[in-house]
């Protein structure tokens, strides 16, 4: 959701499918988040190909700077 907030006011959803641009989303926070699930998994659930969301992810990481913060692990 936070990705989605920080991008909502651009030109990036101009004519494009929501469904797609969703699931880029949640395709990205899966591999952020270091969940394993799969695009296949992703599109059928979303109604649109494999494709999209690959275009979409690309849309979303040329036009925009993802940071991380990364927190130590206190397991020994």
């Amino acid at each position: 959701m936070e990705i989605a907030k920080k991008t909502e006011n651009h030109l990036l959803s101009d004519g494009k499918s929501p469904n797609g641009i969703a699931a880029a989303y949640l395709y990205l926070a899966s591999v952020l988040l270091g969940i394993n699930i799969l695009q296949m998994d992703i599109s059928k659930l979303a109604g649109v190909t494999e494709v999209t969301i690959r275009n979409r992810c690309k849309d979303i990481l040329t036009c925009f700077r993802i940071t991380l913060k990364i927190k130590p692990s206190l397991k020994v």
